[in-house]
């Protein structure tokens, strides 16, 4: 004899391995459902399925379910109704025990929908029943529940207005192959549509939960869908409250003894009518039934209405194959599963639970995208690496990897979690980083390093020796550009140019004024006076290079060959006035002599500056010959070379002149 395990809390099973066949096992599972209705007083004679699919709409009639006084209850919340509150108009449904007719609410100028008995529906049972679900969705306002605005009364009839709703059942809607378009006139995702719909429906279902009511019947058939997408939960006519703050009126779930809901979507405990059972996770069961119809097009629990109550019964889970999203079937089959310890705790976990797996969808669906461009990427490296850099493969290259790299980035800010595409995006940025080192572009290479989800040490230190080698690069550059500065003719000539004028006026003007100071005996040029004018010319040579031309003076080779020259002038002429001194000759012809100096620096500059400075040293010898022959206006001779070489020098290095300043080594 096999042994069940018939804990109190689930459904039984068969423990361990019966060896019992699928047929005997369902036979065994039927004798005990049966045994539980008798011990119930349920019997497959009384379960009535009424017009919207419902059994067990008349259970509140069993004793303990509602207060003794529920009949007195419902009389005088009839007699205390106003008359007159709403005028009654066509028929625009019929329920299991009400009709629901259009209505005019004429002081406030307003529509909407009346609910009242059916002609067979008004015994005190029956008037009851519709009386508390209207009361029970008056207290529950929620934007997913249809709101009750008001209970009129019509003789001794009971009126419930309501909300009237412009829209579809959800299950007219979900027979359709296509859904809605969304924004934009696209099509809507299907699956995507009807999850969010009952997202909706999770929203309103755990509302009535926190006020300790269950629905106890939710299928697509009790939700309805309005023109602007809105989102309600109908039909509380078997709703059920539970927990020790239900109101008195109410009916107790754990009294209940009978089948209650919707055959093809019933948890376990409902297919056995066991009350005791119920809480919220028997709603979240209905909800996964629906799940499950969203996703396969049927119902959870199929077949004549016993063998569809049987399946509730033993709660076989459904299999999904490969067309159903691993992450979705995992969460029905949480939400279906026969032990309500296993379910998820309330509505809005299922919710939560839902609206993670669409995030976690449209990542994988951008992951995946990415993933086929980033094997495009590969490809194209691969071509770029055997047949050398191609301009449309580099421009199809870079267009891919921009593409890509956003579609990875975008999955990971949908779901951070996504750890296929913060992988995928890993392989694509070391690809980026390898490459850009390759081709030595650093800005590439670092952004991509700092973007990589999960940076090797490897790939770090690729980009610190590309640093290094750049660094490098650069120094070497700096110095060949700083050389080819320092030998460039043409820098600084505009400096030159107003120097040469200067020097050859500041000379003109200094010998003359030497000269007709020893004239006039105001200084009498002696050998001292000599080398201190050496003196003084060289000091205020060396303030003009310190504070006024170092810039541009020592910046170029040209310029520092120049400066060098005129320095080897002044020893020279310095050398040449302490050999004068030395021998006692006369100061005068020591000046003169100095003319020879002179012309001398003008072939060195010739030689060390621009060869061009050759033509100077004829023009220095008719200074040179007067300054001989004419010694006591030697000063006068001497101030010619200057302005005749300081003119020279203007003419040679002037703008649009001929620019090509060569050394002798040139």
């Amino acid at each position: 004899m096999p042994q069940f395990d018939d804990k109190p809390g689930s459904a039984p099973t068969l423990a361990g391995g019966s060896g019992l066949s699928e047929h005997d096992e369902i036979a065994l599972q039927g004798t005990l459902l049966a045994s539980r209705w008798k011990d119930r007083g349920v019997t497959p004679d009384l379960l009535h399925v009424d017009l919207k699919g419902t059994v067990g709409r008349g259970y509140a009639t069993a004793a303990g379910v509602l207060p003794p006084d529920a009949d007195d209850i419902a009389l005088d919340a009839i007699k205390a109704a106003p008359r007159g509150a709403v005028v009654l108009g066509d028929v625009i449904g019929e329920g299991a025990m009400g009709v629901v007719r259009t209505g005019e609410q004429p002081h406030l100028r307003r529509t909407v929908a009346v609910k009242e008995p059916r002609g067979e529906a008004t015994n005190q049972e029956a008037i009851g029943a519709m009386l508390r679900e209207a009361w029970i969705g008056g207290n529950l306002e929620h934007p997913n529940i249809v709101p009750i605005h008001l209970l009129s009364r019509q003789g001794d009839k009971p009126l419930i207005v309501m909300k009237r709703i412009e829209g579809r059942a959800w299950s007219d809607i979900l027979a359709e192959e296509a859904v809605d378009e969304g924004e934009g006139g696209v099509p809507a995702d299907r699956l995507e549509h009807h999850l969010a719909l009952l997202m909706e429906v999770c929203l309103g279902v755990h509302f009535a939960h926190s006020k300790h009511v269950l629905h106890l019947d939710l299928k697509p058939d009790n939700v309805m869908v309005g023109e602007f997408g809105e989102v309600y939960v109908l039909d509380w006519g078997i709703a059920a409250g539970f927990g020790d703050e239900r109101p008195d009126w109410m009916p107790d779930a754990a009294k209940v003894r009978d089948v209650v809901g919707t055959p093809g979507y019933l948890s376990p405990e409902q297919a056995e009518g066991a009350g005791e059972r119920f809480g919220p996770h028997t709603d979240v069961y209905l909800l996964g039934a629906i799940a499950h119809e969203i996703i396969s097009g049927e119902r959870l629990h199929t077949g004549p209405l016993v063998a569809c109550l049987l399946s509730s019964y033993k709660g076989k889970l459904p299999e999904y194959g490969d067309d159903v999203p691993p992450e979705l079937a995992a969460i029905i089959l949480r939400a279906v599963d026969p032990d309500p310890e296993v379910r998820y705790p309330s509505a809005e976990a299922f919710r939560l639970a839902l609206e993670a797996f669409i995030t976690h969808r449209r990542s994988n669906e951008l992951t995946r995208y990415a993933s086929e461009k980033l094997g495009r990427i590969e490809e194209l490296d691969a071509e770029s690496s055997s047949s050398g850099i191609d301009w449309e493969i580099a421009q199809d290259y870079e267009n891919t990897v921009t593409e890509t790299r956003f579609a990875f980035q975008q999955a990971l800010r949908i779901w951070p979690g996504n750890e296929a595409a913060r992988e995928g995006l890993g392989r694509m940025l070391s690809l980026v980083v390898e490459r850009a080192c390759e081709a030595g572009d650093l800005r590439s290479a670092a952004e991509a390093l700092s973007e990589h989800p999960r940076p090797t040490a490897e790939l770090k230190q690729q980009v610190e020796a590309l640093k290094t080698r750049l660094r490098a690069e650069r120094a070497d550059a700096e110095e060949l550009r700083a050389l080819g500065g320092r030998h460039d003719p043409n820098r600084f000539r505009t400096q030159r140019v107003r120097l040469a004028w200067l020097s050859a006026f500041s000379w003109f003007i200094w010998n003359m004024t030497i000269g007709w100071l020893d004239k006039q005996d105001i200084i009498p040029l002696t050998h001292e006076f000599l080398m201190a004018n050496a003196i003084l010319s060289a000091l205020s040579y060396w303030i003009a290079i310190r504070f006024i031309g170092r810039e541009f003076l020592m910046a170029t080779e040209i310029n520092r060959r120049a400066v060098n020259a005129i320095w080897g002038g002044f020893v020279a002429t310095a050398m040449l006035w302490i050999g004068v001194w030395g021998t006692d000759t006369d100061p005068h012809l020591g000046a003169a002599m100095a003319n020879a100096v002179y012309a001398s620096g003008a072939g060195c500059l010739a030689i060390m500056v621009d060869k061009r400075i050759w033509f100077l040293m004829p023009l220095t010898l008719p200074s040179l010959i007067g300054a001989t022959l004419d010694p006591l206006n030697a000063f006068e001779w001497t101030s010619l070379i200057g302005l005749i070489g300081g003119t020279s020098l203007v003419w040679l290095w002037r703008e649009g002149g001929d620019t090509a300043m060569e050394g002798a080594d040139g």
